[in-house]
């Protein structure tokens, strides 16, 4: 006995499949893409990790290397060392040197950062080169005292420029 309404059963059946596939296909590609974009992020993530590693291990070297720079500077002109006055300006620029190859090497995001320190580092360095020079030359006192109260204040406003960005880099 063969029932009468059979090929709508098999059309009922047949459609029935066809949705229990797609559903299941839809829970099973939905497990695989929550699985797989995790561990995309997680790559990625990693990634920023390892930058963020490098660059504050580049920080802290650079960072010794600005101590270093600022605590030559802060000697050079010093009474005590006045005979060490041109060796201290040759081991300041060997520190400037070495920081600016340390930028030249590293692929860090914010090499401008770096570079504008050394800029103001330098610039202290030639003012105090010059209050030197000027201190050693027994100008006038007016016109010696305009010139060292000049370079003074830029040499402080360098220092404290260093000071705030190498504070703002860590």
């Amino acid at each position: 006995m063969q029932p009468i309404n059979q090929a709508e059963r098999r059309k009922a059946f047949v459609n029935f499949l066809i949705f229990f596939l797609i559903t299941v296909i839809l829970i099973l590609a939905t497990g695989f893409y929550s699985v797989q974009v995790p561990f995309k992020d997680n790559a990625r993530l990693r990634e920023l990790n390892r930058l963020s590693e490098n660059e504050k291990v580049f920080g802290d070297q650079f960072q010794g290397k600005l101590s270093e720079a600022l605590s030559i500077l802060e000697v050079v002109n010093d009474a005590k060392y006045a005979e060490q006055a041109e060796v201290n300006d040759s081991k300041l620029q060997e520190v400037i040197t070495e920081m600016g190859n340390m930028i030249g090497k590293e692929n860090i995001p914010n090499k401008n950062f770096y570079r504008s320190v050394l800029s103001s580092l330098t610039a202290a360095k030639i003012a105090k080169k010059e209050l030197r020079d000027i201190k050693g030359k027994g100008a006038d006192a007016a016109e010696w005292k305009e010139k060292y109260d000049r370079l003074e204040k830029d040499f402080q406003d360098y220092q404290n420029e260093m000071l705030r960005r190498s504070q703002q880099g860590n």
